[in-house]
């Protein structure tokens, strides 16, 4: 329900980028993705599908240089999510913040999200899929070379501030480390629930029925054979 993510090339036939991603959105009328500029750096491009053909693609405007990589636009057509090796970044690749100006017609100053979505190493990858209220995001932090972790969350509506005169400055490093991924588990029926709904889109993506038509009845249900 969310989209499609995969390499530059497959959605981008004349990309020649070797490490770029792209993301399709739902209606498939959208690329958002990374390419190659004239400097030599990874630059964000966005195409729209006009009939049967797409449009040139036009690099997103008010981004700022640098390696710019791993795109990914929530459904409301305007928060845009990607990973920067730029100069706010905390060490390699983290994972930064946009909303799209309808009135300037560019992107506002992006917003490095933080920690624990970011590190000194590289994190990025980061993928929300708010209909089920589950979010993704990868890094190679603490993990061997050629090695990196998928990390699963429920997206929260606002940002937590902790207090640091209380918390102590070796839980609030280890917090931002995810030295313990339970010590982050604050509401245990939240992460229940969320747990319930990771598995249920598991088992979802396994089933291999034989469709032979895809009839939509409501939200929840789709016929796809006549038994």
């Amino acid at each position: 329900e969310r989209g499609s993510i995969g390499t530059t090339q497959q959605f981008v036939r004349e990309s020649k980028a070797t490490e770029g991603t792209a993301y399709r959105t739902e209606m498939r009328d959208k690329i958002y993705y990374s390419d190659v500029n004239e400097n030599g750096d990874m630059q964000l491009y966005m195409c729209y599908k006009m009939l049967d053909d797409w449009s040139r693609p036009a690099p997103l405007n008010g981004m700022p240089a640098g390696d710019n990589n791993y795109p990914f636009m929530l459904s409301d057509g305007t928060t845009l999510y990607y990973a920067s090796k730029g100069e706010e970044s905390l060490g390699g690749y983290d994972i930064f913040m946009t909303r799209w100006d309808s009135d300037s017609q560019r992107f506002f100053k992006p917003e490095n999200i933080g920690m624990p979505f970011n590190s000194q190493a590289n994190d990025y990858l980061y993928l929300v899929d708010e209909y089920n209220q589950l979010g993704w995001f990868v890094t190679d932090r603490g993990q061997s070379a050629d090695t990196v972790c998928v990390y699963c969350f429920i997206p929260n509506e606002t940002r937590k501030i902790y207090d640091t005169s209380t918390m102590g400055r070796d839980t609030l490093v280890a917090l931002a480390n995810i030295s313990s991924i339970c010590d982050t588990w604050t509401d245990q029926e939240q992460v229940k629930e969320g747990r319930t709904r990771l598995a249920t889109l598991r088992n979802k993506s396994q089933k291999t029925t034989k469709s032979h038509f895809h009839f939509i009845v409501n939200d929840r249900i789709t016929y796809t054979t006549l038994s």
